[in-house]
């Protein structure tokens, strides 16, 4: 009774906790124990957005670019059916919070391409191009809620980055400021002592990633083996240095959100969120950008390196001029099935 009555003397917050109520259930947090610890820390932000009838804002950094590897690792260096059941599941929990506060709900996504192109041997333009289809993407699906800033809208810097030349005459000098207003000089060299959990496991990511990803890179390539290691740890650590930059720059910004992350975390401070729904709950997934996706004859997709794809079982599917997906031989050309798996039960 008690419960009631104080919902009701602050129907703000309770219209913030009906909303936060929604949110968590993505998280693989919730998945795993039925709570998550950011719930108290959101709980004033969304409490805040709702008594001034603004609409609910969330932030999810990523959508950088397609791992490097594209001979086992994934498709091409365009978004595929991957990246859009992700951008509809984002969608997805906007969608679900408009049916129960009247001012709705915004995704804010920021690519952190940028931050890392360089060092895994990626362009600014591959980096352009793979953003710009990422938009044009989400446009032609209708995703309304959906949004998209890049790092210099965090950095606050002004210029025609709508123009792809302007952006590629820019990319380095925006680069180089990132790593000069937010980054921390001592960082790499004393990460064991400055690192959260959070940030290890986000470390022990990049290295796993870092292996396929550099695989056909020249220059590591003709290093010895002993020097790939060591090229492994110090693009490692320098992804690192610059993952906190960003993240230093992404606390700046004045907006207040609920974040969202694709990287495993303790769960305090963000969201941590499969992008595209595993069989396992609680099971993070590999991203659409590091990895292929498969649609089964009974409509279950799953994720895979493309290397692990059993060819004789599944066929190559072209969309939008480009390899899209793989599909069971013999299913049917329709993955709906596959999409209804989005919605939550």
């Amino acid at each position: 009774m008690a419960d009631n009555n104080a919902a009701s003397e602050n129907p703000h917050e309770a219209k913030a906790t009906e909303i936060l109520k929604i949110i968590e259930k993505y998280g693989l947090n919730y998945e795993r124990t039925g709570s998550w610890d950011g719930f108290p820390t959101f709980l004033p932000v969304v409490t805040g957005q709702v008594k001034r009838g603004e609409s609910v804002k969330m932030l999810l950094p990523g959508f950088p670019f397609k791992s490097p590897n594209n001979k086992t690792k994934v498709l091409g260096v365009l978004p595929d059916l991957g990246e859009e059941l992700a951008l509809k599941r984002l969608d997805g929990i906007a969608s679900a919070i408009d049916a129960v506060y009247e001012h709705g709900a915004e995704v804010h996504i920021t690519s952190d391409g940028l931050v890392y192109n360089d060092l895994l041997g990626v362009t600014d333009e591959t980096v352009w191009n793979f953003g710009q289809a990422v938009r044009e993407m989400a446009d032609s699906h209708g995703l309304k809620h959906l949004s998209f800033l890049r790092l210099w809208d965090l950095l606050g810097n002004t210029g025609d980055f709508k123009s792809k030349q302007y952006y590629l005459d820019h990319a380095e000098s925006i680069r180089q400021e990132l790593k000069q207003r937010f980054g921390d000089k001592d960082f790499e060299t004393d990460m064991a002592n400055k690192s959260t959990a959070d940030m290890h496991m986000t470390h022990t990511k990049y290295l796993e990633f870092l292996e396929q990803d550099l695989r056909y890179n020249e220059k590591h390539l003709a290093l010895s083996e002993e020097d790939k290691k060591a090229n492994m740890a110090d693009t490692a650590k320098e992804m690192m240095g610059r993952w906190k930059a960003f993240s230093a720059a992404l606390a700046s910004v004045p907006t207040e959100y609920v974040r969202l992350s694709i990287h495993d975390s303790g769960g305090s401070d963000k969201l941590s969120m499969a992008l595209i729904p595993q069989r396992e709950k609680g099971a993070l997934g590999a991203t659409p950008w590091h990895s292929t996706l498969i649609v089964g004859s009974d409509g279950v997709f799953t994720q895979l390196q493309r290397h692990k794809v059993d060819q004789e079982k599944y066929e190559l599917v072209e969309r939008c001029g480009r390899p899209y997906f793989w599909r069971e031989k013999g299913a049917s050309e329709e993955v709906e099935t596959a999409m209804g798996l989005l919605k939550l039960s």
